[in-house]
């Protein structure tokens, strides 16, 4: 195409044109793309590692292929467990599955030994005799007793000595809290003492 062509002229004068600011201007450039796809479809479904077999009738004559195809069995090997693979738990799960009944049982003893507690600082019965809360402590410990006896019953033998490490672990837990408890209501009493001392100190010297 030459330079003088009229269609040079026209886009020089387009390009000269001088629009209004925000004049609304819209230029389309058709792009047309041609795709060429190819498909092909074939048996998805289909074992591309088993042997192929050859079925035969009972005249000894080969069967057609559509026989072939519904004959189709999966091979038992794959459904078995490799020998590499191993068992990691082996029983351990077991008494993690009652975690949340371990953990309401050392609530219910760190219950009942705040309030024996409580009851030793507020003094012994009135009549001298045992009071109801001691009986009623005395209960609940042997209905406790009883449901950890029968809890680790049911387990299985290859569990029973990780479950009676597990229980010396939670015994020698609660020990541990019990001794802190005693401890600072000891140190709690010693304040209390002291604050006494104190308080009739300042009352002697006024």
């Amino acid at each position: 195409m030459a330079s003088t062509s009229a269609h040079f002229a026209r886009l020089r004068d387009f390009i000269k044109l001088d629009f209004p600011l925000g004049f609304p201007v819209k230029i389309g450039i058709p792009l047309f793309h041609v795709l060429n796809v190819r498909m092909t479809f074939g048996n998805v479904n289909g074992c591309s590692t088993a042997e192929e077999t050859v079925s035969q009738n009972v005249e000894g004559t080969q069967a057609d292929p559509a026989s072939q195809f519904t004959n189709f069995e999966v091979d038992q090997s794959v459904f078995e467990i490799p020998k590499s693979y191993h068992v990691q738990d082996s029983g351990r799960n077991v008494h993690l599955q009652d975690e949340d009944y371990e953990i309401m049982q050392f609530a219910i003893q760190q219950s009942l030994l705040e309030s024996s507690r409580n009851q030793e600082l507020s003094g012994p019965a009135s009549n001298g005799g045992i009071s109801p809360t001691h009986s009623s402590e005395a209960q609940y410990e042997r209905a406790l007793q009883e449901s950890l006896l029968t809890s680790t019953e049911g387990l299985c033998p290859g569990a029973l000595g990780e479950t009676s490490h597990f229980d010396s672990d939670l015994q020698l837990a609660i020990e541990l809290s019990a001794k802190e408890l005693g401890e600072q209501e000891l140190r709690l009493q010693e304040e209390e003492a002291e604050l006494q001392q104190v308080l009739q100190l300042s009352l002697t010297e006024r």
